[in-house]
């Protein structure tokens, strides 16, 4: 694994455990409305100022790193239904698990391992993806 790929992975293990409220997080899509009562009005566009500032809305943790601008300024965003990846101010645009697996460094079935609902028991909260990270990125080293 990179170095870069391990600070970014720990960074957001660290965001997960200090920053992101555990009420408002879901591994269920990468941004959610919680209001609404059929699925299509709960995956509605989730702007990062309502996610970091408003209730109502939950993130799982890519959807969560796209808005902290600690990830922005490494080229990682939110381009409005994904998360998205600038590789260098001229490198190429990636976008959905594309964007995750190159910012991250990842094989896609790592970030399923890290990243998705199902590789989870039960309903999976900040605490448990940070600690899931952690020994990933302590295995790796």
């Amino acid at each position: 694994m990179r170095p870069t790929h391990k600070k970014r992975l720990l960074m957001l293990a660290n965001a997960l455990e200090t920053r992101i409220p555990a009420d408002r997080f879901d591994l269920a899509d990468w941004r959610l409305h919680a209001e609404g009562q059929y699925e299509e009005e709960r995956r509605r566009y989730v702007s990062d100022h309502e996610l970091l500032h408003g209730c109502g809305f939950a993130g799982c943790a890519v959807g969560w790193a796209c808005a902290l601008p600690e990830f922005n300024e490494q080229g990682l965003y939110w381009d409005g239904a994904m998360p998205a990846y600038q590789h260098g101010p001229e490198g190429p645009l990636f976008g959905h698990f594309d964007a995750v697996n190159w910012f991250f460094g990842l094989k896609q079935e790592h970030s399923n391992l890290l990243f998705a609902a199902g590789s989870y028991e039960g309903k999976a909260g900040p605490l448990d993806v940070a600690r899931r990270i952690r020994f990933f990125v302590a295995a790796r080293s």
